[in-house]
């Protein structure tokens, strides 16, 4: 008795994996549910799509802001190009000459009347030079960049040091 009673176990065992095998097979056929998502999320206007305009220049500033710090001189008779405060204590002015040989002597002339010692000076894939200028009271991360019709922008982006209290 106990021999018929494995055999039918066995054979309800096999008939219940037989059943689980076949479900799980087509379940695993079945096509995935559609959700259908928000129009908010799916629809988006030309607008919200389109590049920026990149040929618009945004307008440049030709005088220097009130708070501009003593500690970069700029020459008298040095063309602003671009100038602004990014926070209390940096900012920048972008200088423009005629030429390169005008340019490196508006350069020279940043240099001396700063006091700046000039470190990590290298040329720029432009042609230009690129430096750190640093003195007791600032350091400036300066480039020049030659422009096709043969003028030059010289850009100073200048850190006032500080002493807090």
């Amino acid at each position: 008795m106990q021999v018929e009673w494995i055999r039918g176990g066995r054979r309800v065992l096999a008939t219940v994996a037989a059943g689980a095998i076949a479900l799980s097979a087509l379940t695993a056929c079945a096509p995935e549910p559609e959700i259908a998502a928000p129009d908010d999320l799916t629809t988006q206007t030309e607008e919200e799509t389109a590049w920026p305009d990149l040929e618009q220049e945004t307008p440049k500033v030709t005088e220097l802001p009130a708070d501009f710090p003593e500690a970069f001189p700029v020459p008298a008779d040095a063309e602003i190009y671009d100038a602004g405060s990014r926070d209390a204590a940096t900012w920048f002015v972008v200088l423009k000459a005629a030429d390169a040989q005008s340019a490196e002597a508006l350069w020279s002339q940043v240099i001396a009347d700063g006091n700046f010692e000039v470190t990590e000076a290298a040329e720029t894939v432009e042609g230009g030079t690129s430096a750190i200028l640093t003195s007791d009271k600032a350091s400036v991360s300066a480039m020049t960049l030659p422009r096709e019709d043969g003028t030059v922008l010289m850009n100073y982006d200048i850190s006032v040091f500080t002493l807090t209290p």
